[in-house]
């Protein structure tokens, strides 16, 4: 069990029973900096494209940007100036959305 694992389990106690998976849900705020590649990045869209959806329409839209290119200063921007400090050092950034308007 890892140190964070202890942590979670330390100072979590839920008020009735919950999943264990939930219990140990955690949101990083350090990255290790490993690079994230764009046959990744494409696995995840495509995974995330086929979320369920009212009447299955998938209306879902993606703006993602990669650490180093052109757009990543422009998604990064999308963020609040306190989650910017954190998520700059992240590899990748994804932004979903929903297009009422799809074909």
């Amino acid at each position: 069990m890892s140190t964070l694992d202890r942590d979670v389990f330390e100072t979590r106690s839920p008020e009735a029973e919950a999943d264990e998976g939930f219990v140990r849900r955690w949101s990083p705020r350090a990255f290790s900096g490993a690079p994230l590649f764009l046959d990744q990045v494409h696995v995840l869209v495509a995974a995330a494209h086929r979320a369920p959806s009212c009447f299955n329409s998938q209306p879902w839209r993606f703006v993602y940007a990669l650490n180093g290119n052109d757009r990543w200063a422009d998604v990064l921007a999308i963020l609040m100036d306190m989650n910017q400090v954190w998520a700059q050092r992240a590899s990748g950034r994804a932004h979903s959305g929903y297009c009422e308007n799809h074909i």
